[in-house]
């Protein structure tokens, strides 16, 4: 079971999450790309099929690091330095992907290197739509698993919007998805179309009824969403998603995040604390204090300057183009880096910290120097916080 959907805040930024419930532990792990890698996927007999060159770092999840042969980019998960975001999703008893005979092994390619392509490749929707019409996606069978896996993607960019992709007897089929949200089986406009069984769905209680003279009244709050499905199945999830993304308020703070983790109730559920979007939004540690430690899964650490530039004085004025290059390792702007990592530790968090340096300096520079200035800068701040060495 996998759900995944969109939100988009008053600012214009967008923000994507998903859940991966696999019923078995996949040892999924963290891999960054960067550009110029030379990458391949097969046809069959073991032959080379589709081969492409990294034009765009991108980090994402390698799901399957000890059954797949090319041991680092069988993606489930990933994001761009465009801004671009990829999501496989299981599709059971609907994905039917193309015949392979009679396709040249050059544009033949598996299932599972499909988010790696294109996010390495890609900057936009149209780059996407082009990309996928170059190759044939065929029924490779992973190792262990004794199938081709039956998925589907669902892909976001930067600006919010968003696509489907799925297969469909041997065709491959692509849909704008106004909605931003995304569950499992059956197919993507299936779903949509249940969508009209649930019209009455409203965030506001229903109005007083006089029936025979006498006013009926509704018991309490939240009656408006009587009728919406509670239980796990696909379809279920998908209207559920649906509804919630329709009808939260635009917010860019962690109490609509929190808001939004309680309401999915899903023990393996939780927050990413970023620190730019932390100072970027409300810039309120009382408010990150609330989230509860135990509930942040993960911490993404940068720094900038406090204010950010406006397009009269500086062209990376605009919140995105801020989001995507203007960060700096962490200790080298103006943001309070010690004491929101000194605030995390005193929480109890003890999640994995992770480096998210957009800079355009730093995309340009050599990896390894790239890396090893974040790493030392982050160094920096955790002996200024006063908790090197420890969980956090």
């Amino acid at each position: 079971m996998c759900t995944s959907l969109q939100l988009k805040a008053k600012d214009g930024s967008v923000v994507v999450g998903r859940t991966m419930e696999f019923p078995t532990l996949m040892d999924a792990r963290l891999v960054v790309l960067p550009r110029g890698l030379e990458l391949h996927s097969y046809a069959p007999d073991n032959k080379q099929g589709v081969t492409w060159t990294t034009k765009y770092g991108a980090v994402g999840i390698d799901a399957f690091p000890n059954i797949e042969p090319t041991g680092y980019y069988a993606w489930t998960d990933g994001m761009n330095e465009k801004g671009l975001y990829v999501a496989l999703q299981y599709h059971p008893g609907t994905a039917v992907f193309s015949s392979p005979d009679g396709v040249a092994d050059d544009t033949l390619m598996s299932a599972i290197h499909l988010s790696t392509l294109v996010l390495s490749t890609c900057a936009n929707f149209a780059e996407v739509r082009a990309k996928l019409a170059e190759v044939v996606v065929w029924p490779y069978v992973l190792g262990p698993m004794g199938m081709a896996p039956p998925c589907h993607f669902v892909f976001h960019d930067a600006s919010g919007g968003c696509i489907a992709v799925e297969w469909d007897a041997g065709e491959m089929k692509i849909y704008d998805n106004p909605f931003g949200v995304f569950t499992n089986s059956p197919e993507f406009t299936w779903h949509t179309t249940n969508l009209r069984n649930y019209t009455h769905l409203s965030p506001d209680n229903p109005a007083v009824l006089t029936v025979a003279g006498q006013k009926l009244a509704p018991f309490g709050v939240g009656q408006g969403m009587q009728g919406l499905p509670g239980d796990n199945s696909s379809p279920s999830r998908f209207v559920r998603a649906a509804t919630y993304v329709a009808t939260a308020p635009e917010q860019a703070d962690a109490a609509a995040a929190q808001r939004i983790v309680e309401g999915a109730d899903r023990p393996n559920g939780g927050y990413c604390v970023d620190i730019w979007h932390h100072v970027r939004g409300a810039n309120d540690l009382e408010m990150v204090k609330r989230l509860g430690g135990e509930r942040v899964f993960a911490i993404q650490m940068n720094d900038g300057a406090l204010v950010q530039a406006t397009a009269a004085d500086n062209p990376r004025g605009d919140y995105k183009t801020d989001c995507l290059v203007a960060r700096v390792p962490p200790g080298l702007g103006e943001f309070d880096c010690a004491g929101f990592i000194r605030v995390l530790h005193e929480m109890g968090v003890a999640a994995p910290i992770s480096l998210e340096v957009c800079s355009k300096d730093l995309w340009e520079a050599p990896p390894t120097i790239a890396a090893q200035l974040a790493a030392d800068g982050m160094r920096k701040v955790l002996r200024a916080a006063g908790v090197a060495g420890s969980a956090t």
